[in-house]
């Protein structure tokens, strides 16, 4: 159902009372402002118990001309970033952003706002402007997640030793024979580069088996911290869009 059938369920009288109030909730969950506890909380102090016949019809009206107050102003804000698009700007300037964090209530008091200056009077919820992409925003889980996929699985951590072993078979052999066809050195001299080679190979291996294993429980221990804080922003930020700004499944849908 969209906002506009709700509201007319609101004010539908022949419909029962327990439809109006859910339909008025219905509009609340499109349309909140504040968040959508919040918006509810400025309606029902406002306009009185919501669960009355009384104050459904004027709750919704405010809302209503709240809506086409802010639906006006989006199309016109969508108008200027395309235009600032195709001039090559893709973010929205600072001061147009900071204009929006300082929103108040759409249309002011003439659309059902609170007086200006009241306790009622307080910026719009910035998963409102979210919502309809009037706010440069990225979640927090996004950033995460592009960590998590950036760490990757962790490579085998032996191939630095074995390929230190596969230099020192196929390379040395050659440098050997190179050497004794161009220079003729005395036998103590092969002797020499193979004691050097056996001893030194071995030793370079392990040492890379070792560094290999060091890097390997590094590189697992900072991809756990990776997923964890991944999976904790995700957490985070499902508990703020339920309960900061609002308790349908699904959020907020645009028009």
């Amino acid at each position: 159902m969209s906002f506009n059938r709700d509201a007319r369920t609101v004010r539908d009288e022949s419909a029962p009372l327990a439809y109006r109030v859910r339909a008025l909730r219905q509009c609340v969950s499109r349309y909140a402002p504040y968040g959508y506890a919040a918006t509810l909380e400025y309606l029902r102090e406002r306009y009185g118990p919501l669960d009355e016949p009384s104050s459904l019809v004027p709750a919704v009206a405010a809302l209503e001309t709240s809506r086409r107050v802010w639906l006006a102003d989006v199309a016109e804000f969508g108008g200027r970033r395309r235009e600032a698009k195709a001039q090559g700007c893709r973010r929205a300037a600072t001061s147009e952003v900071a204009r929006l964090r300082q929103l108040r209530w759409p249309g002011g008091e003439a659309a059902g706002g609170p007086v200006t200056g009241s306790d009622a009077d307080r910026p719009v919820a910035y998963q409102f402007l979210v919502s309809f992409g009037t706010c440069g925003w990225e979640p927090a889980p996004v950033n995460q997640r592009r960590r998590a996929r950036r760490a990757g699985d962790i490579s085998w951590p032996y191939w630095p030793a074995v390929a230190t072993l596969g230099f020192g078979l196929v390379i040395l052999p050659i440098i050997g024979l190179v050497t004794r066809l161009v220079f003729d050195p005395p036998a103590i001299f092969f002797w020499s580069f193979a004691s050097v080679a056996v001893v030194a190979l071995p030793v370079a291996a392990a040492s890379q088996v070792a560094s290999g294993a060091a890097r390997q429980r590094a590189i697992r221990t900072r991809n756990q911290r990776v997923r964890q804080a991944a999976q904790a922003a995700e957490r985070r930020w499902q508990i703020e869009r339920l309960h900061s700004f609002t308790l349908t499944a699904d959020g907020p849908r645009s028009p």
